[in-house]
């Protein structure tokens, strides 16, 4: 059970742990609840399923919307090579050859090398395909995280385009596409300028641990996880804060220098922050602890278990 999973229930190891070292982490919940409550929603609803069929989706795109280059492009190589440079194109991305080299005669995007060349602000016909592609590769998350990198890009896409065919229905819906549009129109709105105050670098999807936790974004030193929630409970939020101080503590060795964690809200386009040193300090019983000696009893807590993921993990790569 990774960090997500884990942050969802009390009695897991991530929450007992929190508990007995944070265990007032009431007044960020609260906060957090309070300024949800006071923002607009601009009419915002999903359709049956539409929040799982749109949050991953969500992710990529925003990913792709923030990073100087293109991310994710093992998931992005399921696409077909026209659907594929249609959506970093309308990301933002321009193909950039490398100095004088000779062509090579590839046309393959995820073979090449692409760079910014400016963000999106309008939602035209162009935005609306990219929207459709992310969900796509959505809706075909399943089977690319069991495979990772076993299959070669032929089989990929052979497997994807079967996918489609058989489930046309499902991959066209319309109601899912409007609703993943008007996340999309807030995030244009507000959401990406919220965002981009965080700071100048963006790591897309990083992995902690060797995959036991994935984040959504790290932009500067601050985490921050993508929720699309339209009303929720203080169980929700206390719920996403596990998840946060869960990635925080999986950072073993400092390797991000987190100093926030945070999270966006999509139907809101809301960025809500809050300092790890004001956190440690208040959510503390005693004297705040520090991050290293946190890590370092989370790691010995959760011993058993990082082995256990790790054999795992090796038993999926190699066998």
């Amino acid at each position: 059970m990774g960090i997500q999973e884990q942050a969802k229930r009390r009695g897991t190891p991530l929450s007992r742990f929190l508990d007995e070292h944070l265990p007032h982490r009431d007044p960020v919940v609260e906060a957090w609840t309070t300024e949800l409550a006071s923002a607009s929603r601009d009419g915002a609803s999903t359709p049956a399923g539409g929040r799982d069929s749109i949050g991953w989706a969500l992710e990529l795109r925003i990913g792709l919307d923030l990073a100087d280059a293109p991310p994710r492009l093992q998931e992005l190589s399921y696409l077909p090579i026209d659907r594929c440079a249609a959506l970093l194109a309308a990301a933002g991305f321009e193909h950039a050859p490398i100095g004088k080299l000779h062509t090579n005669g590839t046309t393959d995007p995820v073979l090449q090398r692409w760079t910014r060349t400016h963000h999106p602000i309008d939602v035209d016909e162009s935005q609306l395909a990219s929207l459709s592609a992310c969900l796509l590769l959505d809706s075909f998350s399943q089977p690319m995280h069991r495979w990772g990198t076993k299959r070669t890009v032929d089989e990929r896409r052979s497997l994807f385009a079967s996918a489609l065919l058989q489930e046309a229905d499902l991959y066209g819906n319309a109601e899912i596409l409007n609703a993943f549009h008007r996340c999309w129109a807030v995030y244009l709105d507000r959401g990406r300028q919220g965002l981009l105050a965080l700071g100048d670098k963006v790591i897309v999807a990083p992995e902690m641990a060797n995959g036991y936790g994935v984040v959504d974004l790290v932009i500067g030193r601050t985490l921050v996880d993508v929720k699309l929630a339209i009303e929720p409970t203080d169980d929700d939020v206390a719920a996403w804060l596990r998840q946060l101080l869960g990635y925080v503590l999986l950072d073993r060795f400092d390797t991000f220098r987190f100093d926030a964690v945070a999270i966006y809200c999509g139907w809101r386009g809301q960025v809500l922050t809050w300092p790890l040193s004001t956190l440690l300090r208040s959510a503390a019983s005693g004297p705040a602890p520090t991050l290293a000696n946190l890590r370092a009893d989370f790691h010995k807590e959760l011993r058993e278990d990082l082995d256990r993921y790790a054999s795992w993990e090796e038993r999926e790569r190699y066998n």
